[in-house]
This record gives C-alpha cells, structure tokens and sequence, in this order.
C-alpha cells in the first residue's frame, strides 16, 4: 500500500512540474525586446490553456517563460516536461552535464523510495548568494572571476545562464557588454574545483556486525564511490579517503585519498566479513575525518571538501559532553573556513536523532534510513548533491580596458527573481588596456571549442578522446581509420585487413598489388606473370626488348647488344659515337684517349690546349702553369698576374702588403700622414716629458719650465721607451711622477670649453682584471685609465653624469681596440676633451666618443685651494692599494684639442 501511495505522490508532483514549464509562445512583440523589473506581458500556452503571463527578470534581461493555469495538463506529457525542466542551461557544455543537475536528487533505484522527502521538481529560490569569489589577472587584459552560487541556506541552484549573470566595470559604471563599454564579458561558465576531497566515515562497531548491516554499508559506500569516481567527467572526480571506526584504539583509516575505483572497492571489501572495531566512538572519528579533510587542497582557491558519515547511533563513548562541543564547534568553523559539507545518514534505530542531526553542516545534509537496504540510494543522492554544490562554482571572463588604478567589478546574479551582487577588486600591475587579443569566452573557459588536449591557458588540460582509434588534434577529437581501409593509422590504430587473394594495403586503401603489372613480381612478392621472348626482359612491371634501339653495350638486363667500331665508344644509352668530339686533349667522357698539348700549353675542362698564363707575367695560372716571377725588391704578384711595386706613390712608411720601408721624412715635411711627407700641423705642446734624460726633476722639453717629482721612486730606463730612449717604469705600488700646484698651468682650459689633449704612450706588464690602474690624472680635471680590461677617460663635469663626483666616462674594451690583451706591447692613447664632446684614440684611431657633454666651469673649480697636479701612475681612485704596473714614455698636455690628422700624424712620428 505504501508503495502505490508513494508513486502516486511521484506522479501528481512530477504533473506539477509539467503543468509549471510548460512551453508558451508570447502574443506581444514585446516578448523579445529588453524589459524593466515588474513588466508584464501576456502570452499564449501550448496545451489546453489559452493565456499565462510573463515577468520581467531585470533591467536590459530578457523575459521569464510564461506562467500558465496548469489545471487540465495531461499525463502524456510529462516525460517531454520533465526533459525542459531538467534542461534549464541550455548553454551548459556536455562536459559538466552530470555535476550539474542542482534541481533534484533522483532515485538510484525503488528500494530508496521511502527515504525520499524531495520531489523531481524545480522550485526557485526566494534568496541566494555568491559565497565566495576570487580574482585571477591574466596578461595582457583579461580578468578571469571564479564564483559559486547556492541559496541562502547553502543548497545549489539550478545551472547559471547567460542572461543570469551581469559583470559591471566599476571603474566606469558600465556594464562590459553595453554599447559604449569597450570592454566585453562573458556569461558563466561552470568552473572546475582546483580539488575535490570526500571523507566516508563508515561505523563498522559492535552493533553495526550484531545487526549484520556490514554488507549494507559497504555497498552503500561503494554507490558513493560508483557515483563521485567511476561515473564523475575527468577532472570532477573526487579525491576519496575511508575511515572504518569503533573503539578510539581500533579507528584507522582503510584508504587514503584516491580516485582510483579499483582501489577504493578492495579497501571497502577488506571490511568483509565483518569483525567489529569494537564499542564506537562517532566524535573522536568525526573529529578525525574533519582534520583529514581540511588538510587537503591548503593553498588552493576553489576547494570542495566533504564529509559523509554512515551510522547506527551517537555511539558517545568516553568525554562524549566534551567531545559533543569540540564537535559541534569544529562543525561550524569547518563549513564557514573550509569550505566544508558535513553530511550523516543514520540507520534508525533507538537512539537520540538529533545528536546525529546536529553533525551535518545543514538540515537538509541529513538522512534517516529506515533500513541498510536503502543505503545505496541514499549514499547516491548524497554523492549527487556534492557534485552539484561542486558544480555551483563558475567563472566569468572579462576583457578590461583598465590599466592602472583602484579596480573592481560587480557580479550581479539574478535567479528567477532571486538576486545578489558582490564586488571583486583586483590588481592592474600587468595590465595594459589592450583588448585585441582577449577574449572573454576563452578566459572563463580555457576550454572553449578545445574538447581534448592543453587549452587555451598553460596548465589547463581538456580531456582525452574516448574512442578506440581517436586522437587529439589541435584541440578536436578525429578518428585516425575515417579515410582508411585498412592498414594501421598514422598513429598505430588497426583499421582493418584487405579480402582480395592478390589485394594488399596501400595507403589505408585495399589494392590489386597486380593491376597495372605483366610481369615481375609485385611490391609484396606476388607474382603477376613472365615474359617470353629471348631478349625480353620484365621492367617496371612490362615485357620490354631489352636492347630496344640500343647498338652497344649490355642491355639493363644484361643482354650483349653489340661493340662499337675502333675510334668510338658506346655511350650511356648505347649508341656508338665520336666521344672527342672537338676535343684535342686528355681523356673524353667515356675515356678515350684524345691527344696531349704542346709544352707551354695546357688542357682546359673542355679539352682544348691554351696558354694559360696569356697577360700574367708572375705567379700560377688558373689551371696550374707557372707564369713567372716578379724581380723588383718592393714588387710583389697581384690576383692578376701583373708585378706590383708596394710602395708605388709612397712617400714614407711601411707598405701595406709586404711591410717593406718606404722611406723617411726630413726637412720642411718631417712628418708622415698616410705614407706622405707633410709639414708639421700639430701645435706646441703646453707640457713635455720625453723622458730622453733622468734629469731631476723631470724636465719640460715643451719650453715651459713646467718639472715633475718623482714620488715612491719609479725606475728610470735608459733605453727602455718605445722608440728606445728613456722612459719611466711603474711597480704596481704608489709610486708616480707629480707636477706641483701651479696658478698658471692650473688655468690652462682644464676648464670652460676650450678643450684640451692628452697623449702617452705605455707598456703595461700586468693583466688589470679587476680594478682601475690611473695611468695619467689630473685632481678635478680628467683620468686616464686601464680600468678591468678596457681603456677609459674620464674628464669632470659641471653636472653629475654617469659616475658619481661629476665624471663623463669614455671607454673601449682593449679586445676591440687592439684585437688581443694590452700586456707586454706598446699601446699609443690620445684623449680629447673639445668642451661638449671627448674622444679616446687607441694607435692613431678614435676608437670612443661622446657627446653632449656639460664642462666644467673655471669660475667654480678654480681656487687656491685646489691642487692642481697631473701625475703619472698616481693613486687607483676608489681602489685602495691597485696601481698601474708598466713603462710610459712620451707624456704630452696640449691646451688646445687635436684633430684625428693630428693624432694620427702623433701617433707617426
């Protein structure tokens, strides 16, 4: 009897829901215009009502379906009801089809029929809320909001749609989709959890085994495990742990977390036969399955976590009051801060429901079962509820124009009349406001129009293929047979075997192997016929006169075709010819002998005796006859065979080729400038220490009478400068040649923008690795140094610039200025300051420059106060105890700057 009244109940509530979502076609053009809050519209019902009326969601939404007077609806349609009901979500993709049937837990089967208090039927929520929400900025403009949606009490709602979502900018005010937004979004998508993790907590005590529910429990947690593994989408299977309990001693956990079905069902057999645990103690493994559950998915945003709990009683045990708060107060912490749901289902009994009630996160996350037979239905319908709150999270992609500044958006949602708003600030750092490669489908759903591989974001994995000879290619599904026969695929599917006896598989397709062939055999060793005639032969599948018209030779198939007559010679395709030709040299083609050349003479590729070296009087000729050498002491043979003489229009020097001299200067034209004698163009030295002399002090050959004090005695070398007088070596210690302070000489254009130049030459005798070695300096004035591999001149400036203390640096690494290491080679430097501009010359040749620079001004640095001192290898100036090592010779201060001709003509002398 109980069973009739009971499907009854099911059919009157399932006609209901038929009689609510009936299909309604509105009489209003209205209908699909946007609307505004509290508009009504009339429309016209499929079925035996004429009229119903239509609301309005809200403003810029599209209208509710008509609600129609559901009295005279019929039986026969509530199969097509039930389908419209159950498919609210039109836009849901058939990936998150099975989490998210929110609207109902059905029966797994009959035996749950009197453990179900909910009908198959929709019922729209008065209240709800977006309970959690989180942002993820995405380079270079997109926002992606991950959010879950349940009623107020906690419970999903039905599948979210496009128009149940608005996503407001507000930095603007505007909604991303309105007209004059440049930015865009999308409507939800269900987003998958970062993890899912489910704790079964099965009472396995002693009145569980004295009742023999044990094999009721156990296939009751395996419908659990059918339900949230086998039968869950790749990606939404939950994560499953299984606590057995009894005595606090006995309590142990069978299996850790897992989505491996085959696992958890051995775990689960392992219970059968049952052995008791022992007498129960529910809160110490209530409190167990908690921590184990919250420790899962730490660091995570978007975490399921859950619970469910499957007992005979309270089974309080020792310390139960106590044990009761922690409970009860773990309970609430746990669902509020972990994203927790709590479930129990009690099998009835004599005991106090309500300290079983008590431990679910929500009423409705408990069931009494009114025996161990309805377990596996029940346990289903829990399994289903979690995959629906799991399938309440959603994102939102929106592509935003804001780059900078305080942002936020608002998600308004709106649920069948039911509505809630929460807003979301977000970081702009790696924003750019660029939105021509965002779109805002893809950034909710990397997985947009992909159905298997890596998505559209890195670390986003799509799926597989299910099919037996599918694969994946660039996001799609394809069958690896569908153009193929037979044979096996690109990627190793077996795609079916040829019938025919002489068939084969060629290229996925079943062929003759002898179609086209007389003879021979085939690609796979059939033989398809021979020939009969004595000089035929089978080629490329035909019978062919293997000499044809061939005079000479042997045939392909080795038949004797003729000899040629003396004088000529059987060619490739064997015909008998003159293979000289016009030949009267060397060997032909096919190795006649066609005659030698006279001497002096030399046989060309085209057989033909030339005089090779023809116009060439020196050196090889091009087919290697030597033609002759060149007698002049300064000549050498050029490419063309002609004796050049190397120093031809040089007046002085050494010529570019055979490095022979050229000859000197003297007289009126003393210097030598690109291997021409020309008058002196460079001016008076202001200071000049030739070094020529150890004279004490150091004399000024320049006329001046300017001296330099030796300090820390650097050696004197007699023979020892680059030209083989006297010069001065350093030894790596603070030892230099000081010119003293001088009102005069101070003033020399060391300031203002006159200019002036610097020239030395030097010998360095240890590699500078680190470090800066001052070779010629000047306090506030300029340095010249050898500074870590690389040339450097530094000279003040009125403004800081690229050094601290007002330095303008100009520098050449000593590789690029010479081609190898400075050490143990005589190095000429020339530094140049003309006021704006300074220029480092390595040998004779600007090798560094710079421009736009700002001097320094006299009427600021000039005082009596300062020192004015140019020192040779003087102290490093933020290097304690690092000095120049090597020889300098030939120091020279001109007050005026030097041209490139003129250093250059320096550099000559």
């Amino acid at each position: 009897m109980s069973s009739i009244v009971s499907a009854i109940g099911r059919l009157l509530i399932a006609l209901i829901a038929v009689m609510l979502v009936v299909s309604c076609k509105s009489s209003d053009k209205k209908d699909d215009t946007v609307c505004v809050p509290g508009d009504v519209i009339s429309c016209t019902c499929e079925g035996s009502r004429e009229s119903g009326t239509k609301k309005c969601a809200r403003n810029g939404a599209k209208w509710f379906d008509c609600v129609c007077d559901p009295d005279t609806e019929t039986v026969s349609d509530m199969e097509t009801a039930s389908e419209t009901a159950s498919n609210l979500d039109s836009a849901s993709d058939s990936t998150s089809d099975s989490i998210t049937d929110t609207s109902s837990l059905t029966d797994s089967d009959t035996s749950s029929d009197s453990a179900t208090d909910t009908a198959d039927v929709y019922v729209p929520p008065t209240c709800i809320q977006i309970d959690r929400a989180y942002p993820t900025v995405i380079e270079p403009s997109s926002l992606r909001v991950m959010f879950r949606v349940l009623d107020c009490e906690g419970s999903p709602v039905r599948p979210l749609t496009d128009t149940d979502v608005v996503t407001i900018n507000m930095k603007s005010g505007a909604e991303f989709n309105a007209a004059d937004e440049p930015g865009n979004a999308s409507g939800p998508s269900v987003h998958q959890p970062d993890g899912l993790y489910s704790v079964l907590v099965l009472d396995m005590s002693n009145s569980i085994i004295a009742s023999q529910l044990q094999n009721q429990i156990v296939e009751g947690a395996k419908a659990y495990v059918k339900k949230m593994v086998t039968d869950a989408p790749v990606g939404w299977r939950h994560q499953i742990a299984i606590l057995a309990f009894g005595a606090v001693g006995a309590t142990q956990f069978i299996s850790d977390f897992t989505d491996d079905t085959a696992a958890l069902n051995t775990a689960l057999d392992g219970l059968l036969p049952g052995q008791t645990l022992g007498a129960a103690h529910l809160y110490d493994a209530w409190l167990m399955a908690v921590e184990k559950a919250k420790a899962q998915g730490v660091g995570q945003k978007m975490v399921e976590r859950s619970v469910v709990v499957v007992t005979d009683g309270p089974h309080e045990g020792t310390d139960a009051s106590t044990l009761r708060n922690q409970a009860l107060n773990t309970r609430m912490s746990a669902a509020k801060n972990a994203n927790m749901s709590l479930f129990t289902v009690s099998i009835k009994g004599d005991f106090e429901e309500k300290k079983i009630r008590e431990l679910a996160s929500k009423d409705a996350y408990y069931t009494q079962a009114e025996t161990g037979a309805e377990l596996p239905g029940i346990l289903t319908k829990v399994a289903t509820q979690m995959s629906a709150i799991a399938g309440s999270n959603y994102a939102v992609g929106v592509c935003t124009p804001v780059d900078s500044g305080v942002a936020s958006v608002k998600l308004v949602v709106d649920v069948d009349g039911a509505t809630t708003q929460s807003e979301i600030y977000y970081p702009t750092d790696k924003l750019t406001g660029d939105l021509t490669q965002c779109d805002a489908q893809i950034v909710a759903n990397p997985c947009f129009n992909i159905a298997c591989g890596p998505g559209a974001f890195p670390d986003v994995d799509c799926g597989a293929c299910a099919g037996a000879s599918e694969w994946c290619d660039n996001g799609a599904c394809v069958d690896d047979c569908a153009t193929q026969d037979c044979g096996t695929s690109l990627r190793g599917f077996n795609c079916g075997i040829c019938k025919g006896a002489t068939e084969i598989c060629t290229a996925g397709k079943c062929v003759d192997d002898c179609a086209t062939l007389e003879c021979g055999v085939s690609p796979t060793g059939l033989e398809c016929g021979a020939c009969s005639g004595t000089t035929e032969i089978c080629t490329a599948g035909k019978c062919v006169d293997d000499c044809g018209t061939r005079q000479c030779g042997l045939s392909p198939g080795n038949v004797d075709c003729g000899i040629c007559a003396t004088g000529t010679a059987c060619d490739a395709n064997g015909v008998c010819v003159n293979d000289c030709g016009a030949r009267v040299c060397d060997k032909s083609p096919l190795g006649l002998n066609c005659g030698t050349c006279a001497p002096n003479t030399w046989c060309t590729a085209a057989g033909a005796c030339v005089n090779d070296c023809g116009t060439r009087v020196c050196g090889e000729s091009p087919l290697g006859g030597m033609c002759g050498t060149c007698t002049g002491a300064n000549d050498y043979c050029s490419t063309a065979g002609a004796c050049v003489d190397d120093c031809l229009g040089l007046q002085c020097g050494t010529s570019p080729t055979l490095g022979r001299s050229c000859g000197a200067c003297s007289g009126s034209t003393p210097s030598c400038v690109n291997h021409q004698c020309v008058a002196p163009t460079i001016p008076d030295p202001l200071l000049y220490f030739s070094f020529d002399d150890n004279s004490i002090p150091v004399q000024d050959v320049s006329g001046n009478g300017y001296t330099g004090t030796l300090v820390n005695s650097p050696a004197y070398l007699p023979t020892g400068g680059y030209d083989g007088s006297g010069a001065y070596q350093f030894q790596n210690v603070k030892s230099c040649i000081e010119i003293g302070k001088d009102s005069s000489l101070q003033q020399k254009n060391l300031y203002g923008t006159d200019g002036y130049s610097l020239a030395i030459w030097i010998y360095p005798q240890a590699t500078v690795d680190t470090g800066y070695y001052r070779i010629l300096s000047r306090e506030l004035g300029y340095v010249l140094y050898l500074a870590e591999g690389a040339f450097e001149f530094w000279s003040w400036s009125e403004v800081e610039t690229d050094r601290d203390n007002h330095w303008n640096v100009v520098s050449i690494p000593v590789v690029d200025a010479l081609g190898t290491g400075p050490n143990d080679t005589w190095t000429h430097l020339v530094a140049v300051l003309d006021g704006t501009s300074a220029y480092l010359y390595v040998n004779g040749i600007m090798e560094a420059s710079k421009d736009n620079l700002v001097p320094a001004l006299m009427t600021t640095y000039a005082n009596s106060d300062l020192e004015w001192s140019t020192s040779i290898s003087t102290q490093v100036g933020n290097k304690e105890n690092v000095y120049f090592t090597g020889i300098a010779d030939e120091v020279m201060f001109f007050d005026t700057p030097l041209n490139a001709n003129q250093v250059l003509e320096l550099y000559n002398r």
